[in-house]
Order: C-alpha cells, then sequence, then structure tokens
C-alpha cells in the first residue's frame, strides 16, 4: 500500500472512530485532520512521494497515534468504509 493511500485509510478510520464510537478530537482538531486529508485527496492520485508534511501539536499527534493504537488494539470497524476511486477522483461510503 502507499504512504499516501495508507494515511488517507488512517485519518478516515480516526475520523470515522470520533463520529461513530467515542468523541476524541475537538471541531478544530477534527479541521486539521480534515485539511491534511484534503490535500492527500487533493493530489489526485496515490502517490508515494508526498510533498507537503503536516505537523500537529504534540496533544494532537499523541491523540492521532492513541487513537490509531485503540482502533488497531479493539480491531474496531466503521459503519462503512470509505472507497477512494483514485481514477475519477471521487470518494464514496462503500
Amino acid at each position: 500500500m502507499l504512504v499516501q493511500e495508507s494515511r488517507i485509510n488512517q485519518l478516515n478510520s480516526i475520523l470515522q472512530y470520533c463520529s461513530q464510537k467515542r468523541r476524541i478530537f475537538t471541531k478544530g482538531e477534527r479541521i486539521c485532520i480534515n485539511q491534511e486529508r484534503g490535500y492527500l485527496l487533493n493530489l489526485n492520485t496515490p502517490n508515494p512521494v508526498i510533498i507537503k508534511v503536516f505537523e500537529y501539536s504534540e496533544i494532537l499527534d499523541y491523540k492521532i497515534n492513541a487513537t490509531l493504537r485503540e482502533i488497531k488494539q479493539s480491531n474496531w470497524k466503521p459503519f462503512e468504509e470509505i472507497d477512494i476511486n483514485w481514477l475519477t477522483d471521487n470518494y464514496k461510503s462503500k
């Protein structure tokens, strides 16, 4: 799996987890996460080279990593997976 695609999947998962399971992130933190997600989606195609690196506060970075660990440890799955069609630059729920 490409770095960009993997990161988008991670960002999708943490946002869905926050919406569906447990409110972890503030509105402002969700906006920051969505900015990175939007940037990666705007690259149009999966690309192993990421041009812009997003840096978060230590607290937000910790919360993102802790949430990813929590998702993995609990084997949590969202109600609907988000499918990204890189050929048409569209994404939708499965």
